[in-house]
C-alpha cells in the first residue's frame, strides 16, 4: 500500500514551505520518502533563506531473523544570509535592520550536505543479536564573514565510519541480564581554505590546510533487571587523534568514561532513579583551526573539557498522565566558550574558561482529560564558573553566558468532536548574560503562539486547514545572542507578531 501527504505553509516575511511525504509498504519492505522546500525573506533585512531537504528510508526483512535498513539524507541550502549582531541601541532603534558591515561584505553561507547509511540487524537466537552499521557523509560549505583577512571560508568535509554491537540476553524467572559489547570507528577529513573577503569579492588565498579527526571506541554495557529494580553500568574507551597537514605531529587522546545507573520501582507506576557518569569533549576541528594568531595549524592551547554528571530523579506514569522530576549536578573542567577579536568582527574564536558547576531541577509533565491535553516543563538551575585552574580567576562565581537560569514551557490543546483543534503555546525564558564577565544582561521574556486547525474527512482522504499567530503579544526578544561579541554587538532581534497559515492533504 501507499499513502501520500502534501503540506503547504505561507507566513509573514515571505515564508513559503512545501512538504511532500509518502510511505510505501509491501509484505517485506517499507519505505518513507520526504521532500521539503523552504524559503523566506527573513524578518530582518539581509536574512533571506532558501533550503531543500530530501530524506529516504527503506527497511527490508531478509528473513525472520535478519533485516537491513538504508537511508539517505540530502540538504541543499544555496543561501542563508547573515544580518549580523547589533548593539542594544541599534536593536531597539530598528530591530529589522542588518548590520551595515555585513551588507558591505555580503555575509552569507551555502551548504550541500549528503549522508548515506546502512544498518544490518541479525538475530542469531533469542539470546544473541548483532547490530552493525556503516555510513559516509560529505559536506560542501562556503561562507562569507564581515572582515577582509580570511573572511571567506571554503570547507569540504569527508566523514565516514561504522560500528557493531553484540547483545547477549538471558532471562530467568526472577531476573533478566543483558550484556552488550560494541565498537565504533569514525574518520573525518576537512579541507579548509580561507580567502580575502574584499567587500564581498573573493580575493587571494590566505590559509589552506587539510584537517583530520579520527576516533576509535570500545564499550561494554551491562544491565540487570528484576520486577522491582534495574541496575545499568557501562565503560567506554575512546582513542582519538587529530592533526593537520601544516603541523608536524598528531595530537592523541585516550579516554575512559564509566557510568552507573540505578532505578527502583516504588509502586505500580512510580519509579526512583539515580545516574552518575563522566564525559569528555575534544575541541572540534572548526574550534581548533580558529587560531587567534591567524596562521595555519591548530590552536593547541585549546584543551579538551571533562565533566562528571550526577542525576537523581522520580517519575510517575499513569494512563492519562506522566510526570518526571530530576535533580542534576554537573562539574566540568576546561569548558570551551567563544569570544571575538577586534581584527575579526563576526568571527568566533575559542578558549578554555576553567571549571564550571551546573546544578538544578527539571520537571516535565503531560496530562490528558477528555478533549484537553496539557504539556509542561520547568527548569530552574545555576550555571557557574568556579575559577579553579583558570586563566581568568575573575570569573569565579559568575554565570556561564547564554544559558537562562529559568525556563518554562506550557502547551494547552483542545479538540472538538467536529475536528477543530486549538493550541496555545507559551514560553518563559529567564534572564541570561551575554558575556563571561556578566556585565551585559539580557532581560527575561515571554512569547506565546496560537494555532488552530480544522480537519475535513473526504472520500479519497483527509484535508486540513491550519493557521495561527506567532509571538501573539508582540514581545521584544532576541533570536540569538552572540556570546562575548566584540563592540557589544550581541543582539539578533527576533520577529514581532506575525501570521502563518496553510493546508495539508493526505490520501
Amino acid at each position: 500500500g501507499e499513502s501520500v501527504r502534501f503540506r503547504s505553509t505561507l507566513g509573514a516575511y515571505g515564508l513559503q514551505s512545501y512538504q511532500l511525504s509518502t510511505a510505501l509498504t509491501s509484505k517485506k519492505t517499507t519505505g518513507l520518502l520526504y521532500l521539503n522546500k523552504t524559503s523566506s525573506k527573513g524578518y530582518r533585512s539581509f536574512s533571506a533563506l532558501e533550503q531543500v531537504v530530501f530524506n529516504a528510508k527503506v527497511k527490508h526483512q531478509i528473513n525472520p531473523k535478519a533485516s537491513i535498513q538504508a537511508q539517505i539524507n540530502f540538504t541543499h541550502s544555496p543561501k542563508a544570509q547573515d544580518a549580523g549582531g547589533l548593539t542594544l541601541e541599534k536593536a531597539l532603534e530598528n530591530p529589522s535592520q542588518a548590520r551595515q558591515r555585513n551588507i558591505d561584505y555580503d555575509t552569507f553561507e551555502k551548504i550541500d550536505h549528503l549522508k548515506m547509511g546502512v544498518r544490518w540487524l541479525q538475530n542469531w537466537s533469542s539470546k544473541l543479536n548483532l547490530d552493525t552499521y556503516a555510513f559516509f557523509s560529505i559536506r560542501d560549505f562556503y561562507g562569507k564573514l564581515p572582515f577582509e583577512n580570511g573572511g571567506i571560508v571554503d570547507l569540504y568535509r569527508n566523514y565516514y565510519g561504522g560500528g557493531s554491537r553484540l547483545t547477549y540476553s538471558k532471562n530467568t524467572k526472577n531476573i533478566s541480564h543483558q550484556l552488550q559489547l560494541g565498537t565504533e570507528v569514525a574518520l573525518q577529513s576537512d579541507q579548509r581554505d580561507r580567502f580575502l573577503n574584499q567587500k564581498g569579492v573573493q580575493g587571494m588565498s590566505v590559509f589552506s590546510q587539510e584537517e583530520n579527526f579520527n576516533s576509535f571506541g570500545l564499550y561494554i554495557l551491562d544491565e540487570l533487571k528484576t520486577s522491582q529494580w534495574l541496575l545499568r553500568s557501562s565503560l567506554r574507551f575512546d582513542h582519538q587523534t587529530l592533526g593537520a597537514d601544516t603541523i608536524p605531529e598528531f595530537q592523541t587522546y585516550n579516554i575512559l568514561n564509566p557510568s552507573l545507573g540505578f532505578s527502583y520501582l516504588l509502586s505500580d507506576n512510580r519509579t526512583l532513579f539515580f545516574n552518575v557518569s563522566t564525559s569528555y569533549q575534544t575541541p572540534a576541528l572548526s574550534e581548533l583551526s580558529a587560531n587567534p594568531s591567524g596562521v595555519e595549524g591548530f590552536n593547541l592551547t585549546l584543551e579538551p573539557s571533562r565533566a562528571i554528571n550526577y542525576e537523581l530523579g522520580w517519575k510517575r506514569l499513569a494512563a492519562k498522565s506522566r510526570i518526571e522530576a530530576n535533580l542534576f549536578f554537573i562539574k566540568s573542567s576546561n569548558e570551551i566558550l567563544p569570544y571575538e577579536l577586534a581584527a575579526f568582527p563576526g568571527r568566533s574564536f575559542y578558549r578554555n574558561t576553567g571549571a564550571t558547576e551546573r546544578y538544578g531541577l527539571e520537571v516535565a509533565s503531560n496530562f490528558s482529560w477528555r478533549a484537553w491535553q496539557l504539556q509542561t516543563s520547568f527548569t530552574q538551575a545555576s550555571y557557574l564558573f568556579k575559577g579553579l585552574g583558570d586563566s581568568t580567576p575573575s570569573l569565579k562565581g559568575k554565570n556561564l553566558p547564554g544559558i537562562p537560569s529559568t525556563q518554562i514551557f506550557m502547551q494547552l490543546e483542545y479538540s472538538t468532536p467536529s475536528a477543530w483543534m486549538f493550541q496555545l503555546t507559551g514560553e518563559h525564558i529567564g534572564r541570561l548574560f551575554a558575556n563571561n564577565q556578566n556585565t551585559v544582561a539580557i532581560n527575561a521574556y515571554q512569547k506565546v503562539r496560537f494555532q488552530t486547525s480544522k480537519g475535513i474527512a473526504l472520500s479519497w482522504g483527509e484535508f486540513y486547514l491550519f493557521g495561527g499567530v506567532n509571538n501573539l503579544f508582540d514581545a521584544t526578544y532576541f533570536d540569538n545572542i552572540r556570546l562575548n561579541a566584540f563592540g557589544s554587538r550581541h543582539y539578533e532581534p527576533a520577529p514581532r507578531r506575525n501570521l502563518f497559515g496553510g493546508l495539508s492533504i493526505a490520501f
